[in-house]
């Protein structure tokens, strides 16, 4: 922790000549283009997601600028803190004094870092009471686990961890530190918060999470909302000891159950293993622990490149729902601000790849070289421990005050793509055409194309539909020979194999964390291992009666996808065939058991229903009896 003070303030006070000797970073200017009115052959930029809901960064959560700091029985905004007893670190009560005080209560500007913040007999006050923070600093931030009259939120606050229920957080930063920075059980809101800076040095052992929700005994988690929050944890190198991350988001449900969970528009990078938990956690010896998860969803979420193994980890609860996934494959730029003449923008890349970055403004355009963010083996070998001597939130100067900024990741020339847009001056933005490429690379449609087979190729579009096609048998890969879709999983959101297509090999589309339709195509005979390895937003793949060799671990950690084969009456295993081992299955299935069949496949009599008729008339059709199965 000795050097981290200094590379905060060397982050935060530098411009661009200080990037440039920490990451290498240049830029080049050209003259601006002045418009008197827009030509045919400008672009009108306007706003995105990105631009309404900026990314949360080191400039835009936390406290800022001098804080009242804070003592035990001081007295702020009207409430007296209360000293901590020999058994107690309590610092606000509502019980025993401030007892007048209902309503809304705002603190601003104050510093109570040094102990933790928490209050004593939450429980037994039965006032609505809200107690607003703004601006303010926090060390440990603990509230009751129960449900409360009191709520607390917190606008702009920096902490280093957040336990408990009945808050809201609004552009906070948390972390800086070992061990979870959350570490909510019900009804809490975050709302652009900023977890980062998370691996350090520490022989306690402890585990790192960025949020863990674990639940508490005999209290369900229920209403946690994480909209347009950022994790950025990188397994920096740290000298060997017994603290270990975990993942940026560790959902695994161990002492209660869990209901509605929601994590929208987030940014996730780093951790252990994966990035991303969610499930029940799991006994030594397979089975899961017996807590319920209902209502838990991922929408939009956005996988950075720093995962050892996966970016999900492998055993997901069936009510998971993952919609609109993807990874990383382009620069953030988050805050955009003007001071003292110069306009400055925060850039990450929380890619393995070098990217480039171009501004246009009204008064130039500049480009900038943006380092990939290392991996986790070149972060070992070059022994890179602090998170501020990586590529994520570097501050890069403009020499200008410019009224605008179109930010454009210009790595892929095919792919020329707007990531940010700054607007001081409020008038329409037209921009030269020739930014986003040549008109021959804007007409092209493909982004991607090579080689999956001797005489079979694949193209990618700008939409994220790879189609794959040719004669034949795909390649096989493996860890010492890597599919070339891998680097570009993260653009592809459909696979449309066409016909002459005879296979999919071994890990082809494994890591395609945002693909949802797989179109297979008649005559496809072979689906070989691990070809589909974490696509979690999968839900089916169709397919057709020539598939007759299927990989058992094809859809390895792909929990809630499935191979639909053609309709087989009595097939109540799917496995091509009609014996003895489907009734054994439809028994279970009708005892109750927690097992899966092809519903359609097992209702026999045609009725609509799986039910005992069903059984029934199946072991007469394997005993041979003259009937027919619907």
């Amino acid at each position: 922790m000795h050097h981290t003070k200094k590379h905060i303030i060397k982050r935060l006070l530098s411009g661009l000549s200080a990037a440039a000797v920490m990451l290498g970073t240049a830029y080049a200017y050209q003259p601006p283009i002045v418009y008197s009115a827009p030509p045919e052959d400008s672009v009108l930029i306007s706003p995105q997601a990105s631009d309404t809901k900026i990314l949360p960064d080191l400039y835009n959560t936390g406290a800022k600028g001098e804080l009242r700091r804070m003592y035990m029985n001081d007295t702020v905004s009207g409430l007296q803190l209360k000293a901590g007893g020999k058994n107690s670190s309590s610092v606000l009560s509502f019980y025993y004094r401030n007892k007048d005080v209902t309503g809304t209560v705002v603190i601003e500007n104050c510093d109570f870092t040094g102990y933790t913040f928490n209050m004593s007999d939450e429980e037994l006050i039965g006032r609505d009471i809200t107690v607003v923070f703004r601006n303010c600093k926090f060390s440990d931030v603990s509230k009751s686990n129960y449900d409360s009259h009191v709520f607390f939120e917190f606008e702009n606050c920096t902490m280093v961890r957040f336990k408990g229920s009945n808050a809201k957080l609004t552009r906070c930063a948390l972390g800086g530190t070992i061990d979870d920075a959350i570490k909510p059980v019900r009804h809490v809101y975050f709302d652009s918060c900023y977890v980062y800076d998370m691996i350090h040095y520490d022989k306690s052992g402890s585990h790192i999470d960025g949020v863990q929700i674990a639940g508490e005994p005999g209290i369900e988690v229920t209403d946690l909302f994480f909209d347009s929050c950022r994790f950025e944890m990188p397994y920096i190198y740290v000298e060997p000891c017994a603290t270990y991350p975990n993942a940026c988001i560790m959902l695994q449900i161990e002492k209660s159950n869990c209901t509605n969970v929601t994590f929208k528009d987030c940014t996730v990078n780093g951790g252990g293993d994966h990035s991303v938990y969610a499930t029940q956690k799991v006994n030594p010896d397979g089975t899961l622990y017996p807590y319920d998860i209902h209502d838990v969803t991922f929408e939009n979420l956005t996988i950075g490149d720093d995962y050892l193994q996966k970016p999900f980890y492998g055993i997901v609860s069936p009510n998971v729902e993952f919609k609109g996934i993807s990874k990383a494959d382009s620069l953030y730029v988050g805050t955009v601000w003007r001071e003292g003449g110069s306009t400055y923008l925060s850039v990450t890349n929380d890619t393995h790849k070098e990217r480039k970055l171009k501004v246009v403004t009204d008064k130039g355009v500049y480009d900038f070289n943006i380092p990939a963010l290392p991996t986790r083996d070149e972060m070992q070998a070059k022994k890179i421990d602090s998170f501020y001597d990586l590529p994520i939130d570097v501050k890069y100067t403009i020499p200008a005050d410019c009224d605008y900024a179109v930010c454009l990741d210009t790595t892929n020339d095919n792919y020329i793509k707007q990531i940010r847009f700054e607007n001081f001056a409020g008038y329409d933005v037209a921009i030269d055409s020739s930014h986003f490429g040549t008109a021959e690379q804007q007409s092209n449609n493909i982004i991607a194309q090579g080689n999956l087979g001797k005489n079979i190729t694949y193209t990618l579009d700008k939409s994220g539909v790879l189609t794959v096609s040719g004669e034949g048998y795909m390649y096989n890969y493996h860890s010492g020979s890597i599919s070339p879709i891998a680097e570009i999983s993260g653009l592809v959101k459909k696979i449309v194999i066409e016909e002459g297509v005879k296979s999919i090999g071994n890990q082809t589309f494994k890591f395609c964390i945002g693909l949802d339709e797989v179109v297979v195509p008649d005559g496809l005979e072979w689906i070989g291992n691990r070809c589909f390895t974490n696509c979690v937003s999968l839900k089916s793949i169709k397919l057709p009666a020539s598939a007759k060799t299927i990989s058992a671990d094809a859809l390895i950690d792909s929990p809630n996808c499935v191979f639909i084969f053609p309709r087989k009456a009595g097939d109540v295993n799917a496995d091509g065939e009609v014996d003895i081992k489907d009734v054994t299955l439809l028994k279970q299935y009708l005892a109750k058991w927690n097992v899966k069949l092809n519903e359609s496949n097992a209702d026999v009599t045609g009725d609509g229903d799986v039910n005992v008729k069903d059984l029934t008339l199946l072991k007469q059709y394997l005993a041979k009896w003259k009937v027919e199965l619907v």
